[in-house]
């Protein structure tokens, strides 16, 4: 009897014996996956250091390269990449073998010893400045590269919970993103500024770069905002290292957006953005370091769960196994009750009745077996308790999915191994526009695009005989209707408790509305937002597409540029909007008038281009020219303003030879300027001779730009005398250009050029800057009195813009300089045109104490009464009227009125290119204020003597 109980008990202890043995199996199973992710979160600490680092070193490099740094800062940098790699190597020899980081596991680039290799080749090399970006991108792209697989390795970015899923996710993808897209946004936008040369599609990559990284940084701040749900402790440990990461990182894309992208002029500061780019990459790397710091501590707080849990289901056990030998102890001593008792009750038993129970007096061994049946009917009864709660969960369960399914706001089907729709929902009815009879049973290729059919064939056969994971995919979809639907897909694989695939669920969200919106902001990019006419981009695509095609089968390209004669004059005197309305009309009147398949383009302001391919022959040319002409003479009527313009037509043919699209468009602009300089409202055909002169344009427009870097602007000064006295009062600076190969230039032979690029204004503040210290050079040698006076020719470019008072005041602060010893002189034309902003800073700087003048006073054409009120103190009259004062009475007389205009006004009268005695003496007669020439001083680089008494008459 007690072997037959021993047996009894031992029947009891195996099952628990093997239930605690899988238990025991699966919590070793969560602590060595803990311990796993605390190795991976190791390893990757130095690696996140190392990226940083690169990033910032690939900055250095390139700047250290371009001698714009000291190699001290990349040799310093160096050392702590070294270390970076040091770390890396001795992080690697202890954990790496846990995450299979061999070349056996891993691509031979991306090893951590094979990085460090390439890191010695590159800083015993000797690299230029290309072969440097090239070699720290493919370094940056390998450390990624090992992040991401370290973070599969080692579970961290598996995670079944989600909150340390997040965080995970964050340091194994959002954050090495976010530094690696941060450091090429900033190398990118200041390798531009470097440059200097910005076209609209390096505006747009950087566009497209910005919306990229901020895109990451909102996935990042979302990822991590859904696991502080998880809890106070962590929105308080990484809120703020967040929020200061997330607004670093979106101040950086203003700053890009709105200084680089969008700006109408780059006005960047290198220092400040390479500083927003620092601050943001310092920035990530403590949020990286904090999400360090959080998911070690959240995984060893489940890991002591663990063990706790370890401890305790073994102490479970043994306490039930305690109990299960007392039982059957206590069982054996009771198993002499009543058989009939125990026979009676498991008749009852078998007859399904789990309520019997059998009553036992006796304590002999029978009574134990009937209390035993006892205990084992109760058991039962419990048992199938327990199975039907159960079977009750699963009816609930399956209750709230098929709510759920049935009731979710994006498409959900089940699809079984034969790409069948098995089951559908509402949502995704609705989205296909067909009902739930015509979706069952069909394939889901019946409603899928032609075009994506065979992608997405290819990716269901491979999740169905590879078991992938979820397949995310964005694909075309077919309404009832016809219409095209564009839909992301997700679909997942449910498996049986063998492994074996039972069907997918599958989740469909439409996104036509976005697709739509991309390509608006697509079409947006390439035309022109006021006429909606293709922009340069597109333009120099379709050229480059025509071109391309004529290398094939050779024929006539055309290239017409057209910019409207006197528009500005449309839009000063009518306002924007009728300009607007103009542009409008001319950009329909060039399409009507054009043939299907050639391209009318908008460059900006009132510039057109016409493509015109396939001709036969030049004489073709002509006759689009003069019907485009005879088109754009017609009056434009907006409103109760009828508006006349014509239009100046450059001409570039590519027949014989394959140009390539921007020199075509060059040598059309070049050949619209000649037809601007014969008289405007003509055609002119681009010739060897333009291309000569637009050669020499960009020739000396290359010499100014390297005489403004290398400082080779000279000023010569010529003194202005006291008609009267004779003594010099002032001195006007003349920039002279020292060119090392055609030697000292004169203003002539590059003035116009600076004025058409541009550089004027830079070469401007340069003569400004350097006038007024020279002036104050000779006060404090003695050389000058210190009332003479300095004065300086202001462009029209420089009077225009809206810096010209801060720059005045910086140039006149930093020489030392006060205000009333500085003039300014403009021509009559600029000043007569500038409008009220332009005003308003005259006066202002007229208010500082500067003087202000008109240069060549009586060459153009002045309203009397305008020039009353204008800010100015003295008028020049042109050298032009000073030659024939004494021969010519016409000229004498317009010098007589001018100078007394200047004394009726309170001017102060200055003749210009006095050149003889007898010009000075009549000039004195007619009460002339003041007077310059090569008879009272040649420019020069001394400081002027007072003039001779032979010279003064």
């Amino acid at each position: 009897m007690w072997h037959k109980l021993a047996m009894i008990g031992l029947a009891f202890t195996l099952p628990l014996a093997t239930a605690t043995t899988l238990l025991m199996l699966e919590n070793g199973r969560r602590i060595d996956f803990c311990q796993n992710e605390l190795r991976g979160l190791e390893y990757l600490r130095p690696l996140s250091a190392l990226l940083v680092d690169l990033s910032v070193h690939r900055r250095l490099s390139r700047q250290v390269l371009s001698e714009e740094r000291p190699a001290g800062e990349l040799a310093a940098h160096s050392a702590k990449v070294d270390a970076d790699f040091a770390a890396l190597l001795d992080t690697d020899r202890r954990l790496g073998g846990h995450l299979k980081t061999t070349s056996a596991d891993l691509n031979l680039n991306a090893t951590p010893q094979a990085q460090a290799d390439k890191w010695k080749a590159w800083r015993t090399g000797q690299p230029d400045k290309a072969a440097s970006d090239a070699a720290h991108t493919l370094m940056i792209g390998d450390v990624r590269t090992l992040i991401a697989y370290v973070g599969v390795t080692s579970n961290l970015v598996l995670d079944p919970e989600l909150h340390t899923y997040h965080v995970a996710d964050a340091l194994a993808v959002r954050t090495p993103e976010l530094v690696d897209r941060i450091g090429r946004l900033g190398d990118t936008v200041d390798g531009l500024l470097v440059d200097g040369r910005i076209a609209l599609q390096d505006r747009t990559a950087v566009a497209a770069a910005v919306a990229t990284l901020t895109q990451q940084a909102d996935g990042l701040q979302e990822d991590l905002f859904t696991t502080f749900r998880e809890g106070d402790l962590l929105r308080k440990t990484l809120g703020p290292v967040l929020h200061d990461a997330y607004l670093a990182v979106t101040d950086l894309g203003a700053l890009t957006t709105r200084g680089f992208v969008e700006a109408a002029t780059v006005e960047l500061n290198r220092a400040e953005y390479e500083s927003a780019v620092s601050g943001a990459v310092e920035s990530v790397a403590r949020l990286t370091e904090a999400l360090h710091a959080q998911e070690q501590q959240l995984i060893n707080d489940r890991l002591d769960g663990h063990a706790l849990d370890r401890a305790l289901a073994l102490a479970a056990v043994l306490a039930v196994l305690m109990v299960t030998v007392l039982l059957t102890v206590w069982q054996s001593r009771r198993i002499s009750t009543d058989v009939s008792s125990v026979a009676g009750g498991a008749g009852a038993l078998a007859g399904g009745d789990l309520t019997r129970r059998v009553k036992v007096r006796s304590r002999d061994e029978i009574g134990e077996m009937a209390a035993a049946f006892n205990t084992m009917a109760e058991r039962l009864q419990a048992m199938v308790e327990e199975q039907r709660a159960s079977e009750a969960q699963l009816r609930e369960a399956k209750e709230r999915f098929q709510q759920a399914f049935d009731n979710a706001s994006i498409g959900m089907s089940l699809v079984d191994m034969d790409f069948k729709l098995t089951q559908v929902n509402r949502a995704l009815c609705e989205m296909l526009g067909r009902t739930e009879s015509e979706l069952l049973g069909t394939g889901f290729t019946e409603f899928t695009h032609p075009d994506d059919r065979e992608q997405s064939l290819a990716a269901a056969e491979a999740m169905r005989d590879n078991h992938h994971g979820p397949f995310r995919m964005e694909k075309r979809y077919l309404h009832a209707d016809g219409r095209v639907l564009w839909v992301v897909m997700t679909s997942s694989v449910v498996h049986a408790e063998s492994g074996e695939p039972l069907y997918f669920v599958t989740q469909v969200e439409d996104i036509t509305e976005r697709r739509e919106a991309e390509a608006q902001l697509m079409r947006q990019a390439m035309h022109d937002p006021l006429t909606g006419l293709p922009n340069r981009t597109l333009l120099l695509d379709r050229l480059r597409q025509v071109l391309a095609r004529s290398e094939r089968h050779p024929m006539l390209t055309a290239v017409l540029f057209i910019d409207l004669d006197g528009f500005k004059d449309v839009n000063d005197s009518l306002g924007h909007d009728v300009g607007d309305e103009v542009l409008r009309e001319v950009g329909r009147r060039l399409q009507h008038h054009v043939r299907p398949f050639d391209t009318v383009a908008r460059l900006g302001g009132d510039e057109f281009v016409v493509l015109c391919q396939d001709l036969r022959q030049e004489q073709n040319v002509f006759e689009i020219s003069e019907r485009l002409a005879r088109t754009l003479a017609s009056p434009v009527v907006v409103g109760t303003f009828e508006v006349v313009v014509t239009a100046s037509v450059g001409i570039a043919l590519a027949n014989g030879h394959t140009p390539t699209p921007e020199d075509l468009l060059r040598d059309a602009d070049a050949a619209m300027y000649g037809a601007k300089a014969r008289g405007k409202n003509r055609c002119e055909i681009f010739d060897e001779a333009l291309r000569e002169r637009s050669v020499d344009r960009i020739a000396i427009t290359t010499v100014l730009r390297q005489a403004l870097r290398e400082d080779r602007f000279v000023l010569h000064y010529q003194p202005v005398v006291d008609v009267v006295t004779g003594a010099p009062v002032a001195v006007e600076s003349l920039v002279r250009l020292n060119d090392p190969e055609r030697g000292l230039l004169a203003p002539g032979e590059f003035i116009q050029v600076a004025e058409d690029s541009g550089l004027i204004v830079p070469i401007g503040n340069t003569v400004l800057e350097q006038a007024c210290r020279q002036l104050v050079a000779w006060r404090a040698e003695g050389k000058v009195p210190d009332d003479l006076r300095i004065t300086v020719n202001l462009s029209a470019r420089q009077a225009t813009r809206r810096d010209l008072v801060s720059t005045v005041s910086t140039a006149l602060s930093d020489a030392g300089l006060e205000p009333t010893a500085l003039a300014l002189e403009l021509t009559e034309t600029a000043i007569m045109e500038a409008d009220a902003d332009t005003l308003r800073q005259l006066e202002e700087i007229r208010d500082m104490g500067v003087r202000l003048g008109i240069d060549d006073f009586g060459t153009g054409y002045s309203s009397l009464s305008y020039l009353k009120r204008l800010p100015v103190s003295f008028v020049k009259v042109d050298r032009s009227f000073v030659s024939g004062l004494v021969t010519d009475p016409s000229d004498r007389e317009i010098v007589t009125a001018v100078i007394r205009l200047g004394q009726a006004l309170g001017l102060t009268t200055i003749a210009e290119g006095v050149e003889e005695p007898d010009q000075f003496s009549a000039l004195r007669d007619l009460g002339c204020d003041q007077a310059q020439g090569y008879l009272l001083g040649r420019p020069q680089l001394e400081p002027p003597a007072r003039l001779q008494p032979a010279a003064r008459g």
